[in-house]
């Protein structure tokens, strides 16, 4: 290199580093102010770069020069000059382009939608009302402000002429969604710095999405005004609504609630119908109508069964905007009684199972059989026949025909005992014994002892000695007080029991006795393993009376003896106690004698142990003075045993005895004995019932003066004719216009909250094919919701089956509930009159007041800053750029002047 290249090169770098220098310099002036934002304004304009550290790329302007000017040699010096000059602002501007350039601008422009609501409810005299406003503001408006008219019902559109010729459909008018209006404005491109939406309209809105709407309009910061209309609303007379009770019984009276709307003061004629025929005891009625709503009601009585609807309408001379309205109904299903044939040999003993029977609204009739149906269509309206002691020559064989095809036709049939009854009614081996699920042959029962006694005895380490070996005297002394064939088992116990002497014929003396010396003292007092080991002996053993002696020195805990205790009790077997000494709990031991029959004994000393139990044993050989009684047993579980506790069924004094016969047949209720109480069988459609005792007071006393009786039969004979016997559950219906909320509160009977429930919603409209299921889910503890849009006009009925789903997943039926729905017009029909309310409301949420034409011209917008990035503008010159210096570095335009 030359020394004149070189010292050239030497300036040239120390002018790049003294430029850098300097520019380092003021950069860090900069920065120490606005370290992150550098802000400039020129002429009405602010720049902001923001970060602004990409700008220090303008360092190395310098040293592109100092190293691009030199390796220019080849191209002319104009030319260089402009390289290097494009290579440097292409630098500059992509610093920057990485800055995030922005001018503001600041405007005063402002845009205007006026949305007006052209649906039915408003008047054409508030159409020209709201086009009166829009010339109005036009009239006064600036020039460069920006202006646009929409109009909405069921739809929204934009507008160019008058409001009134926007009007849509009569599908489309007949509904005002305010929500999706001002969804539509906020989509609109209004380019004003202040976008203002002027809603005119009555605030009656049908699809319920205003609020939600109207606060994201707001959000994104436009002005919203609200105007009403000053014009009255239309003349017009409406049926708005029908109330009914939740449950209609066929030929029960009840009162009909209705609602009806007016705009103004009107004379009507309102008429009230049940299906095509009008009411039969107030069929039409005069009245003035207010302005409002006017309730009105009618006593009337269901005629028929089944689905029956209920017409409500309305009319007028006067002048009616919209007859649409005049009309609303209601399908509500009636229920009708049950019919109950009763045929009794002895009719005036069945009086008080006929009036239980009565008292859960069922249609009893009581005969003697010679009523017994001759023809098909004397029986086809029977739900339940009951033959009651009633005979073989009783029942002429063509009427028990006809009888059976009754059954398999969807018929129930419940056969019960008496004196005439089952066998010795001469029914063994006739068409009934076929048809009942028990065969009228009983079954041998094993030989039946007179007595059989359980002695428990307290083998404590408190009882040791003299104690004990008194208790075992007592127990030998019991031996010889028994008769050869009766039963006798002997249980010491401590914490657990043993079987010293199992359940044996007193006869096997010696036996005994040897076993009794055998007994010695233990560790603990544990009375519940000894009584319930007595209990299970005893169920087990065939015998008359039943009876435990329980005998201990000490306190025990009381878990599970009551429970034991009431067992006992339910199969025959009482219990006597008697307490040795002054250490024992004799409040316990008191309260368990009384609860399982017996007596309670106070030993002071043992050695008036032997003479308790030979008491005992002589009470038990004396003949009762009672009649004997069964306790009757649950032996299946059925949907009729439904809020009955098996423990509260009352007792038997006698019955037939039958055998059952096998599957499909079932014994749901068993006596004491193991013989069959009541039990079932499905015969073609229908069911046969098995009632062996009587329904008299004979055998039957206690069951007819329980008060339980006729719930439990009522719903036996609701649950096989198909009819559901589970509790009326609450439903909470909320209806606007098509839109049906369901809400189901579910609470158990201790009050806590049932969240185990599956629900299954059914609507069905009066249309063919009109039934569909809806999902109903959990929503809160003990809360379930279900949500539906009703598809067309009509009477819509909601029945919901509530299950219990239990441990095992498996499902029981626990309930139902019932309601009505009616959309008979359109929801914007039922609204006439101006919202006022909900208009004030939404003035008060925009935070604004009414504003006429004049004050919207001269409500000037507020000056607002306009962002506009140059992000683009700078992309592209740095493109240019590119360009350019390509073009410069390839192109030789003129020779260097050394070429």
């Amino acid at each position: 290199m030359s020394p004149i290249l070189l010292r050239t090169r030497v300036r040239g770098a120390l002018v790049a580093s003294l430029a850098t220098l300097i520019g380092a310099t003021f950069v860090v002036l900069v920065l120490r102010r606005a370290p992150l934002t550098l802000t400039f304004s020129v002429r009405h304009a602010t720049y902001q770069f923001e970060p602004c550290w990409p700008l220090l790329a303008t360092l190395c302007l310098p040293w592109i020069v100092f190293w691009a000017y030199p390796s220019f040699a080849a191209i002319g010096r104009k030319q260089k000059a402009l390289l290097v000059a494009s290579r440097g602002c292409l630098v500059l501007l992509l610093g920057f382009g990485l800055s995030k350039p922005e001018r503001q601008l600041e405007t005063r422009k402002s845009s205007t939608l006026l949305l007006v609501d052209v649906s039915a409810s408003m008047p054409d005299a508030a159409l020209k009302e709201a086009d009166d406003f829009a010339q109005a503001y036009l009239s006064v408006h600036r020039a460069n402000d920006e202006f646009r008219k929409a109009a909405f019902d069921a739809s929204t559109r934009m507008v160019e002429g008058s409001f009134l010729l926007a009007r849509g459909t009569n599908h489309a008018y007949a509904a005002s969604d305010y929500g999706q209006a001002l969804r539509m404005a906020m989509g609109l491109e209004l380019s004003g710095s202040t976008r203002r939406v002027v809603l005119f309209g009555d605030g009656n809105d049908t699809h319920g999405g205003l609020w939600p709407a109207a606060q994201r309009l707001l959000d994104q910061g436009f002005e919203l005004y609200v105007v009403s209309s000053s014009q009255p609303s239309r003349i017009d007379v409406s049926a708005f609504r029908i109330e009914l009770p939740r449950r209609i019984e066929r030929g029960k009276s009840f009162i009909l609630r209705g609602a009806l709307r007016s705009t103004r003061k009107t004379e009507v004629t309102v008429k009230l119908s049940q299906d095509s025929a009008p009411n039969a005891r107030d069929p039409e009625r005069k009245l003035t109508l207010l302005p409002g709503l006017t309730n009105v009601s009618f006593e009337t009585t269901a005629e028929r069964e089944g689905p029956t609807r209920f017409r409500l309408s309305v009319s007028t001379e006067a002048l009616d905007a919209f007859p649409e309205n005049n009309e609303t109904s209601l399908v509500a299903d009636v229920e009708g009684r049950s019919k109950v044939l009763i045929l009794d040999s002895e009719p005036e003993h069945v009086a008080n199972f006929a009036d239980a029977l009565r008292a859960q609204q069922f249609d009893v009739s009581v005969h003697t059989p010679a009523f017994a149906p001759v023809a098909e269509s004397e029986i086809a309206h029977t739900g339940i026949l009951v033959l009651s002691n009633v005979g073989v020559k009783d029942l002429s064989s063509a009427s028990f025909s006809r009888v059976d095809k009754w059954i398999h036709s969807g018929g129930t049939l419940l056969v019960a005992g008496g004196p005439v009854g089952y066998a010795d009614g001469g029914w063994s081996g006739s068409q009934l014994e076929a048809l009942l699920p028990v065969s009228m042959t009983a079954t041998q029962l094993e030989e039946r002892h007179d007595v059989a006694l359980v002695l428990a005895i307290d083998r404590s380490g408190s009882m040791t000695g003299l104690p004990l070996e008194l208790a075992k005297s007592a127990c030998a002394a019991t031996v010889e007080t028994l008769g050869p064939t009766d039963l006798l088992e002997v249980i010491a116990f401590d914490a657990r029991p043993v079987r010293y002497v199992s359940m044996q014929p007193v006869s096997q003396k010696s036996a005994i006795i040897r076993d009794l010396s055998r007994i010695s003292s233990g560790g603990d007092t544990e009375l519940f393993f000894a009584l319930d080991m007595a209990y299970q002996d005893l169920v087990a053993a065939s015998a008359q009376r039943k009876h435990v002696v329980l005998l201990t020195d000490g306190q025990s805990p009381t878990s599970g003896l009551s429970e034991v205790v009431q067992g006992m009790v339910a199969d025959n077997i009482s219990l006597t106690t008697v307490g040795l000494g002054t250490g024992v709990d004799v409040e316990l031991l008191r309260r368990l004698a009384e609860r399982g029959g017996g007596r309670y004994h106070a030993a002071p000393t043992p050695d008036s142990l032997p003479r308790i139990f030979i008491r005992e044993a002589e009470e038990l050989m004396r003949p009762p003075d009672e009649p004997q009684s069964y306790a009757v047993r649950v032996m299946r579980q059925a949907r009729f045993l439904a809020g009955i506790s098996p423990g509260e069924l009352p007792r038997v004094s006698g019955y037939h005895r039958t055998t059952p016969k096998p599957a499909p047949s079932e014994v749901v209720l068993e006596s004491s004995r193991g013989e069959p109480i009541l039990a079932r069988v499905a015969r073609g459609a229908g069911w046969v019932i098995a009632w062996t005792p009587d329904l008299h007071d004979r055998w039957a006393h206690a069951w007819l003066n329980w008060p339980k009786v006729g719930k439990l039969f009522a719903q036996l004979f609701r649950e096989h004719q198909d009819q559901p016997t589970e509790q009326d559950l609450p439903m909470q219906l909320e209806q606007s216009g098509s839109h049906v909320h369901v809400v189901f509160d579910a609470t158990r009977e201790d009050g806590s909250f049932d969240n185990d429930r599956s629900i299954a919603l059914t609507v069905t409209s009066t249309e063919p094919n009109g039934s569909k299921v809806i999902p109903v889910a959990p929503t809160a503890p003990g809360r379930y919701e279900a949500e539906f849009t009703l598809d067309k006009f009509s009477d819509y009925r909601l029945k919901a089956q509530h299950d219990l789903i239990d441990a095992e997943g498996k499902r029981h039926l626990l309930g139902q509930s019932k309601g009505q729905v009616s959309w008979s017009y359109p929801e914007e029909f039922a609204r006439l009159d101006p919202d006022l309310e909900q208009l004030n409301a939404l003035r008060k949420l925009a935070q604004t007041e009414p504003i006429s034409p004049e004050q919207l011209a001269r409500n000037l917008p507020a000056k607002r800053s306009h962002a506009e990035s140059l992000r683009s503008l700078v992309l592209l010159g740095s493109l240019v750029l590119f360009l350019v210096d390509l073009a410069l570095s390839r192109v030789r335009f003129r020779p260097p002047a050394n070429a």
